[in-house]
């Protein structure tokens, strides 16, 4: 019976409507405090929220989220540590502020028909954005090897440069004992190269395996587009146009 999460039909008394859709509304009100960080109705008294509740629907979470992201930015500004204005914005998720509507609508029946169903909306809502968070962390692990695959890329290339020198100064009848040091450079760096190209084959499977938990990822399509647009400058650098017209597809 709190004024400011009382449903119309329950702020006019009449009993003889009251349900479980009554709670949906109470439920829809929590919802919408949750999102806007104030209640649906305020005012001195509870007599005047009553009043409030009566005359007509709250305003629009829309609206309320607008003035958030406006307020936020002003802030932002104030410490002067915002780069763009889009970086302040605090979007509220459309399919909540759709969930949120239906419960508290005025009418009765245009309601979630039990609690069961506004719970499995919340619950799908959840999941959804469970699966964001679940991709977006296969993208920065994906993204944190390409650290590591350069790095063994540019200790290859350091050692097998070293081993092209050393060698370079040593006649090609010396025995194995003087040749072996740089030799093993080599192979050292063969092994480095072949240990970049797992780390890029596995970056590569984690980028796909992003997009199996949320196919419509921007982040992972974006690393993937750029994965391949700068293996595709690589390609036509080394005029290699058979892998070039690959990384294009």
């Amino acid at each position: 019976g709190t004024p400011a999460y009382m449903s119309p039909e329950q702020a006019r008394g009449e009993i003889d409507k009251l349900d479980g859709r009554t709670d949906i509304y109470a439920l829809g009100a929590i919802l919408y405090e949750i999102l806007t960080g104030r209640a649906a109705y305020e005012g001195r008294s509870g007599l005047e929220i009553l009043r409030k509740v009566l005359s007509g629907p709250p305003q629009s979470i829309r609206a309320t989220s607008d003035s958030m992201s406006s307020n936020a930015t002003l802030f932002f500004e104030e410490l002067d540590i915002l780069e763009s204005a889009s970086e302040a914005e605090l979007p509220l998720p459309e399919e909540l502020i759709e969930i949120c509507e239906r419960a508290m609508q005025r009418e009765i029946d245009a309601r979630y028909p039990s609690a069961k169903e506004l719970a499995d909306a919340v619950s799908d809502w959840l999941d959804g954005s469970k699966k964001r968070e679940q991709a977006l962390k296969v993208v920065d692990e994906a993204l944190a090897l390409i650290q590591t695959r350069e790095k063994l890329e540019e200790e290859a290339e350091i050692l097998l440069e070293e081993a092209k020198e050393g060698l370079k100064e040593i006649p090609d009848w010396e025995t194995e004992v003087i040749k072996g040091e740089w030799w093993d450079k080599e192979q050292k760096a063969s092994k480095l190269g072949t240990e970049a190209q797992l780390l890029d084959i596995a970056q590569e499977q984690k980028l796909q395996g992003a997009l199996t938990h949320k196919s419509d990822l921007e982040e992972a399509h974006m690393a993937l587009a750029d994965r391949y647009r700068n293996a595709h400058e690589q390609a036509e650098m080394k005029r290699d146009s058979q892998k070039a017209s690959r990384m294009e597809i």
